[in-house]
């Protein structure tokens, strides 16, 4: 009897941990991103098929991703051309408002409108600014948080991406595929 109810148990703890985020765990293929960029081009995750890619999603009031977008443009535009690509996710309702934000900031990896809020749900974003990293294989990668340097697929909150430690990591996926 004690064995049955100790594995219910673990069973119950397992979907609790998980939050039935099908998909989004370490080791896993994430959903499928299939949006237009903001100059109407469709992009899909898939597009970037043997490249590192950080998934931003953020949106143009957010105060925290006004905090962090610069540090992930510099990022990107040390990284680019070593396979790394920022998929930036904009969940205002108004494209001229991700426009702007663009704009303002000089913003030049790809960012994608997320209309209907499908793909926000998809990935059971709770907040934003969130990330997660996909590995050049597509499997979401387990990462130290940039803050505590807990292990995480999933970061939610601005983070200072271009800080020498989140650097040498990311550099250390894309020669070697781990951070």
């Amino acid at each position: 009897m004690k064995l049955i109810f100790s594995l219910v148990l673990c069973i119950f703890l397992n979907s609790c941990v998980l939050g039935g985020r099908s998909g989004l765990g370490p080791g896993e293929f994430p959903p499928e991103i299939k949006l237009n960029s903001l100059d109407g081009t469709p992009i899909s995750l898939a597009d970037f098929k043997g490249k590192v890619v950080l998934i931003n999603f953020w949106a143009s009031w957010c105060m925290p991703c006004v905090a962090e977008a610069p540090a992930m443009e510099r990022l990107y535009n040390r990284l680019k051309n070593k396979g790394f690509v920022i998929l930036a996710v904009g969940i205002d309702d108004e494209e001229s408002k991700l426009r702007g934000f663009k704009e303002r900031f000089g913003l030049t990896f790809p960012i994608v409108i997320d209309k209907s809020g499908d793909t926000k749900d998809m990935y059971q974003v709770s907040g934003v600014p969130e990330s997660l990293l996909v590995g050049r294989d597509g499997k979401l990668l387990m990462i130290p948080d940039p803050d505590d340097n807990r292990p995480t697929v999933r970061i939610i909150g601005p983070r200072n991406w271009d800080s020498p430690t989140v650097e040498g990591r990311f550099n250390n996926i894309l020669q070697q595929g781990r951070p």
